[in-house]
């Protein structure tokens, strides 16, 4: 888990600059999800493991556009 605290505290320093105000809690239920603060909620299925694995010293290692997907879902809500 501290590895996730500390990229997430680096992605909230980045989006800082684009003028989004990122917050997370890893204390929370085990669901995957995203709440926006317009009401919108996004639910991810696979959470971000999205990804298939790829050997190291490929296409998918430098970029993410050739990386593979898993199966997975998305639920959009709005209260």
């Amino acid at each position: 888990m501290a590895t996730s605290i500390k990229l997430s505290t680096i992605s909230k320093v980045n989006l800082r600059s684009f003028s989004i105000d990122f917050e997370y809690d890893f204390t929370a239920d085990h669901d995957r999800k995203i709440i926006a603060d317009n009401g919108w909620s996004i639910y991810l299925g696979r959470g971000l493991d999205i990804f298939e694995l790829y050997p190291k010293f490929t296409m998918g290692c430098a970029a993410q556009e050739n990386r593979r997907c898993r199966a997975f879902s998305v639920t959009y809500t709005n209260q």
